[in-house]
């Protein structure tokens, strides 16, 4: 082989990989659950606003006076907690346990 002389590797040219590129996905699922979210927290906000005197709670051998507004709050982060709580324990339990890929 000589100065100035080169040898091609491939004799063919390359074509590009053309990739699908995918759509994006909608943000209106997203946004209807942000919207009621929001209606939720206003409506509870508004009842708990309301409704702001004192109750005597008794729980087990406890016996107290507290703000029912307090108590409402209360038992609506309570059940949120649940609520994700259980589904994220139900998305699990669809996936099923892991198995081993020998």
């Amino acid at each position: 082989m000589a100065d100035g002389e080169y040898i091609l590797a491939e004799e063919t040219p390359r074509t590009p990989v053309i990739r699908e590129i995918p759509p994006e996905p909608s943000n209106l699922k997203r946004n209807i659950t942000i919207a009621i979210w929001g209606i939720i927290l206003v409506v509870l906000a508004l009842f708990i606003g309301q409704n702001w005197r004192d109750v005597p709670l008794t729980f087990l051998f406890w016996d107290f006076t507290v703000k029912l507004s307090f108590a409402l709050l209360a038992a609506a982060l309570i059940g949120i907690l649940l609520g994700f709580s259980i589904s994220i324990y139900m998305r699990r339990r669809k996936k099923g346990p892991p198995t081993s890929q020998d």
